[in-house]
C-alpha cells in the first residue's frame, strides 16, 4: 500500500486557523443568538403551571417560579404590567401569557409575563376571542355605524357601580371640565354572576326613556374574570343597539373588552371618559373671548374702512355739487314736461274744433227732420203704389180677362179657344164672353 503526503504550504495553514477562529463564539455572543431565537420563536405564548417563591420587589417589580411536576421555568412581571393584571400568590394554578427571553448574566431563560390569570381564565379567553370573531363579522365592531358624541351634552349619563371609585373620579373630572353638568348614574354590579344583566338593563333603561345624550359604560381595572360582564352577549346587544352614543371605559389602558370594540368611542379609564364626554369649560371660555375679541377688531377695523370710504365719496364732485350732475336731467325733464303741456294743448285744440264741426251737422240728425224725410218718403212710394195698382189702370180703360172656370189669368191668346168663355175684369163690375175669333198680331 502507497500512501501520498499533501505537504500544505505555511499561509494555508494560518488562512485554516482564522477560518476556526472566526468559527468559535465568546459566551456573550452565543447567549445573544439564543436569546434571538427565543424572542423570535417565542415572542406570544400562554404557559400553565404553580406558583412558588413569589418575590416583590420594592421597584413593583416581581419574580416568581411557575413549575408543574416535572419542570420549572422563571417568570418576570415588570411593574408596568404589574398594574394592570392579576398578581399571584404561592400555589395559585395561572395561565400566564407573555415572550420567552434569555437573561444573559446568569444564561437562563426566562418568561416575561403581561397578563396572569387563574387557571380556567383560558376558557374565557377562547369564549371572548369566538364572541369577537362572530360580532365582527356581523358588523358589530364597524367604524360607518358608531355615532358621533354630542359636542355640548346636557346629560350625561353613567352605568357603573354606585359606591366604588369610578364615580367619584368622573365627578371630579366632570366638576373641573364641566361645572354645570347634569349627571344620572344608574348603578349597576359590575362583577360577578349577572352583573352583565344588569349592565344590559341599565343601557336599555336609558334609551327607553332617552333620559341623557351620551353615556360612560364602565369599571376600574381588573382581572380577566372581573371585566369578563362587560365581555358578554347580552352587553354587546345592548350598546350595539343604543341610540344614545356609547363611550366605554372598561379597566386601565391596556384592558380591553368587547364593550371596548362595540361602543361608539373607547376611553383607556373612566377619567378619561368623563374627558372625551364634555368639553373644557375654561378652553371654551377662553376660546370665545379669543372670539369675540377677533369679532370685536375685524368689525372695528371693517366699520373704519367703511367710514373712510364714506368720507371719499362724500367729498366727490357729485356730492358736494349734485346739480352739477343732475342739471342736465333736470332740464330735459323741463323740455319733456313743456312738451308734454303743448302736445295736450294742441290735442284738446284739435278735440274742440272737431266738436265744433259735428255740432254743425248736428241739426241734420235732428228726430223732427228724421221723421219728415221718412214721411216725405212713405208719401213718395204711396204715390207710386197708387200708380201701379191695378183698379186705378182698370180706371183709364183697361181690363184684365180671366178663364171663366178657373179664374187663370189671360196674357196670350194661346190660352184661350174658339167659342170659350171668359171672365172679363173692369173697373165697375164683371163680364162674361165668348170667343168667336182667335188672332195672333205680330209686332
Amino acid at each position: 500500500m502507497i500512501f501520498k503526503l499533501k505537504i500544505c504550504s505555511p499561509s494555508l495553514i494560518l488562512l485554516d486557523m482564522e477560518k476556526t477562529l472566526k468559527n468559535i463564539h465568546t459566551v456573550s455572543s452565543l447567549t445573544q443568538e439564543i436569546k434571538n431565537l427565543f424572542e423570535i420563536n417565542f415572542k406570544f405564548i400562554k404557559v400553565k403551571g404553580e406558583v412558588s417563591n413569589l418575590k416583590k420587589q420594592s421597584s413593583g417589580h416581581v419574580y416568581f417560579t411557575l413549575k408543574d411536576k416535572n419542570s420549572a421555568i422563571s417568570v418576570a412581571l415588570f411593574a408596568g404590567n404589574a398594574r394592570h393584571t392579576l398578581i399571584p400568590k404561592d400555589g395559585d394554578e395561572v395561565v400566564i401569557e407573555g415572550e420567552v427571553s434569555l437573561y444573559a448574566p446568569r444564561g437562563s431563560y426566562q418568561v416575561i409575563a403581561k397578563r396572569i390569570a387563574k387557571t380556567g381564565a383560558g376558557d374565557l379567553l377562547m369564549k371572548l376571542h369566538l364572541l369577537k370573531e362572530e360580532l365582527s363579522a356581523k358588523g358589530y365592531f364597524d367604524k360607518e355605524r358608531k355615532k358621533a358624541l354630542p359636542k355640548f351634552p346636557k346629560k350625561i349619563g353613567v352605568v357603573t357601580s354606585g359606591t366604588g371609585s369610578v364615580i367619584k373620579d368622573i365627578i371630579h373630572v366632570l366638576s373641573r371640565r364641566y361645572p354645570n353638568f347634569n349627571l344620572l348614574l344608574n348603578p349597576v354590579a359590575v362583577q360577578g354572576p349577572g352583573a352583565e344583566i344588569e349592565i344590559a338593563k341599565a343601557i336599555h333603561d336609558f334609551n327607553k326613556h332617552s333620559l341623557v345624550d351620551v353615556m360612560i359604560v364602565g369599571r376600574g381595572g381588573g382581572s380577566l374574570e372581573d371585566l369578563f360582564c362587560f365581555n358578554e352577549r347580552i352587553v354587546a346587544d345592548a350598546i350595539y343597539q343604543s341610540e344614545i352614543p356609547v363611550i366605554s371605559a372598561c379597566g386601565h389602558e391596556t384592558d380591553f373588552t368587547i364593550a371596548d370594540f362595540v361602543a361608539d368611542v373607547r376611553a383607556p379609564t373612566p377619567s378619561a371618559a368623563a374627558e372625551i364626554a364634555v368639553p373644557d369649560k375654561q378652553i371654551i371660555q377662553e376660546n370665545l373671548s379669543k372670539i369675540k375679541a377677533a369679532i370685536t377688531h375685524g368689525t372695528s377695523s371693517r366699520i373704519k374702512l367703511h367710514k373712510a370710504a364714506l368720507s371719499r365719496i362724500k367729498s366727490t364732485r357729485c356730492f358736494e355739487s349734485p346739480y352739477s350732475m343732475l342739471s342736465i336731467f333736470i332740464q330735459r325733464l323741463d323740455d319733456l314736461v313743456t312738451g308734454v303741456d303743448q302736445g295736450m294743448e294742441r290735442f284738446i285744440k284739435h278735440k274742440k274744433h272737431f266738436l265744433n264741426e259735428k255740432k254743425k251737422t248736428l241739426p241734420l240728425f235732428s228726430p223732427t227732420v228724421k221723421i219728415k224725410g221718412a214721411r216725405e218718403k212713405i208719401n213718395s212710394i204711396q204715390e207710386h203704389l197708387s200708380s201701379v195698382n191695378p183698379k186705378n189702370l182698370l180706371k183709364k180703360g183697361y181690363s184684365l180677362l180671366f178663364k171663366e172656370n178657373s179664374k187663370e189669368i189671360i196674357t196670350s191668346y194661346k190660352q184661350v179657344k174658339k167659342d170659350e168663355n171668359i171672365l172679363i175684369q173692369l173697373s165697375s163690375g164683371e163680364v162674361t164672353a165668348q170667343i168667336k175669333t182667335i188672332k195672333e198680331v205680330k209686332k
